[in-house]
């Protein structure tokens, strides 16, 4: 009896991963992200190999986590964790922004203050 109760939660964790990557299948890579600032003409991505600027817009908020192709520039879907779309007209500005030239760049590519976490 106590083998099934430990069997559940290993086949949930499987079907959740299934889900995932079928949620998944429509980006051509996967990177994952934290979003770092956002304000109405553009947010930023805090990823593994440097941050990213977006342009557009996103329904996401500062400290959520997103998956997207992140390795080039153009036009991007970004979705959250569970896999909705969490962009809009996203594209691509600039990638693998070090910490030192965040500010700089934000401030140069978008006119508005940002929000934060």
């Amino acid at each position: 009896m106590i083998a099934k109760h430990f069997r559940r939660p290993a086949k949930t964790m499987a079907a959740a991963a299934a889900l995932t990557l079928s949620l998944l299948s429509g980006l051509s890579y996967a990177d994952k992200g934290v979003i770092a600032l956002v304000n109405s003409d553009c947010f930023l991505i805090n990823t593994s190999t440097g941050y990213v600027l977006v342009g557009g817009t996103t329904t996401a908020s500062p400290g959520t986590v997103v998956i997207g192709d992140f390795r080039q520039q153009g036009v991007a879907k970004i979705v959250n964790s569970g896999g909705i779309d969490v962009s809009e007209n996203a594209y691509i500005q600039d990638l693998g922004i070090p910490r030192s030239a965040v500010k700089r760049k934000w401030k140069a590519k978008c006119s508005l203050p940002e929000s934060s976490q």
